[in-house]
């Protein structure tokens, strides 16, 4: 009995759910059960879950526009294309074309899961994700650095699919650059457990891996010099690689025979 006569409430006998000490409408316990799971959806979940949807969305459209690319010019279509249009036309017109290919996917998936959770559908797990999204920079972060990741790598496809008759030309070019792409992933868990490591920012300053280390980090609050930083060199690799890959581009797409791989430097260098 308190001073003045008022009761103690005994430990889970007699307290309201409305009690000011616990927040309306949950028990403390309740209460921090819930912001734990919304902490490890924005810390956990949504990262990772961006990070994977990056790398395969980007690798999806990408291979899609070598494809593309390698089939006009097996087949002769892009002779009577480029009578109608420059080359930087066709280039431009490709990239533009498949990144908005490439972010239907995505897109489809999250107005499924928007529908569902503002109709009371789905999972707890999936109406506190799509909460997470709409009250942050999430969105905003994965469409930048999709654009990114997407200028970069679909240069290098744009290239490699200029210079190669058939796929399996395009293998032998291929492969070096997967290896260099997937390289880091192994160290991706080390960034996922410290996302303000050592790993994780010399992941960030590497301009063909910023995209993703960046995703990696958006929850942890990294220092914002390091991420501006880091993007503006990504930029800048993006800029001087179009600008590389272009001339390639340019100088082989009407070649009937391929260049050799040790003539791909001085197309780069001089674009003929």
């Amino acid at each position: 009995r308190r001073p003045g006569g008022r009761e103690h409430p005994e430990p889970g006998v007699g307290v309201e759910l409305g009690h000011p000490r616990f927040g309306q409408g949950g028990t403390l316990g309740q209460q921090r059960r819930a912001l734990a799971g919304v902490d490890r959806v924005r810390s956990a979940v949504i990262p990772a879950a961006m990070t994977y949807m990056l790398l395969v969305v980007v690798f999806g459209v990408g291979n899609l526009l070598l494809t593309n690319t390698i089939e006009e010019r097996s087949n002769k279509i892009v002779e009577i294309l480029l009578s109608s249009v420059t080359a930087n036309q066709l280039m431009l017109g490709k990239l533009i074309g498949i990144a908005a290919v490439g972010l239907t996917m995505p897109t489809v998936f999250m107005l499924g899961g928007v529908a569902l959770a503002l109709t009371g559908g789905g999972s707890e797990m999936m109406q506190t994700l799509v909460g997470v999204l709409f009250n942050s920079w999430f969105l905003a972060i994965y469409l930048f650095y999709f654009l990114c990741a997407y200028a970069i790598f679909a240069m290098i496809f744009l290239a490699i699919g200029a210079v190669s008759n058939s796929l399996q030309d395009a293998q032998s070019y291929m492969g070096p650059v997967m290896l260099i792409v997937f390289a880091p992933l192994p160290f991706m868990v080390m960034v996922f457990q410290n996302p303000n490591g050592l790993v994780a920012t010399i992941l960030t300053w590497i301009p063909i891996y910023t995209p993703y280390a960046v995703m990696m980090r958006a929850a942890a609050d990294p220092p914002i010099w390091e991420i501006v930083g880091a993007t503006c060199l990504m930029l800048a690799f993006a800029m001087m690689l179009a600008r590389f890959m272009g001339r390639i581009f340019r100088a082989a797409i009407l070649q009937s025979a391929p260049p050799k791989a040790k003539d791909l430097i001085r197309l780069a260098r001089s674009g003929n």
